[in-house]
């Protein structure tokens, strides 16, 4: 008698919840990458004979792979995730999800008080898009060194205050930071691909 709740890092669909890495974040995490080395004596730290700023993301293969699994593992550790549909008419649904059209439908009434919806009383409606682009995480997020400072019980302790790089050059406070950070997460959470439209989804989150 459990609903099963999904970690979000092992999702079925290759491209989800990974954000968008594109040459203005390949560059500044290249730039802070080679800019930290150097105070060691590694020059050109990542490709050993010349920068890394301004190779072409698209040559770069798999250049942004470990920091896309670093948000996902980040998502992995705190979110949970329950996989509804608004409808029960989808042949492709009774396909996909019910043993090949052999199993059946639950009917799931969230507003009981006895059931936990999460986050959102009424769950959040998956925005399908064509483009793959719209989810980006800010910029300092691609810093070498983790903007978040922490404390020996792991609380983040920086000034609300602090300034931190943002796309254009400009630099905003930490804060707003958090708030980018915080609605990067629930976007990357909340928006699939255009080919997933016919699921109808609601998550609980």
């Amino acid at each position: 008698m459990s609903l099963s709740a999904s970690n979000p890092a092992h999702f079925n669909d290759p491209f989800e919840v990974r954000p968008c890495f594109d040459q203005i974040r390949h560059d500044h995490f290249a730039k802070t990458h080679e800019s930290f080395y150097a105070q060691f004596g590694l020059r050109n730290s990542l490709l050993g004979k010349r920068s890394m700023v301004g190779v072409p993301t698209e040559n770069a293969v798999g250049f942004g792979d470990h920091l896309n699994k670093q948000f996902r593992d980040e998502l992995g550790e705190r979110f949970r995730v329950c996989c509804l549909s608004r409808t029960a008419q989808s042949a492709l649904m009774w396909g996909h999800y019910t043993k090949s059209y052999q199993g059946f439908v639950l009917g799931i009434d969230i507003s009981s008080g006895d059931f936990s919806p999460g986050i959102k009383p009424d769950g959040f409606e998956i925005r399908y898009t064509a483009d793959r682009s719209e989810i980006k995480l800010p910029l300092a997020y691609y810093n070498e060194t983790s903007v978040e400072e922490y404390d020996v019980s792991g609380k983040i302790v920086n000034d609300p205050n602090q300034q931190v790089e943002s796309d254009g050059g400009i630099f905003i406070p930490f804060h707003e930071y958090q708030r980018q950070m915080e609605a990067a997460r629930i976007a990357a959470l909340t928006t699939k691909a255009i080919d997933w439209a016919y699921e109808q989804e609601v998550r609980l989150i």
